[in-house]
């Protein structure tokens, strides 16, 4: 996925789509989730990037 990772950080200019910050902390989120849509999990259109605060927001998860 290391590729993938890196055409989507670039796609989305290393920016997260939610809160537009630009920082090092970023990962790729799966907008429709990969264990309840396994034929998704490397395509590009469900992918994005989220700072590590949005994607635990996303998944209703603490901020460590």
């Amino acid at each position: 996925m290391g590729s993938i990772r890196k055409a989507i950080l670039k796609r989305d200019n290393y920016k997260c789509q939610d809160c537009n910050i630009s920082n090092k902390k970023l990962t790729i989120h799966h907008i429709k989730e990969s264990h309840e849509h396994p034929e998704l999990k490397f395509k590009r259109s469900n992918l994005i990037t989220l700072c590590k605060r949005c994607h635990s927001l996303k998944h209703n998860k603490k901020i460590k």
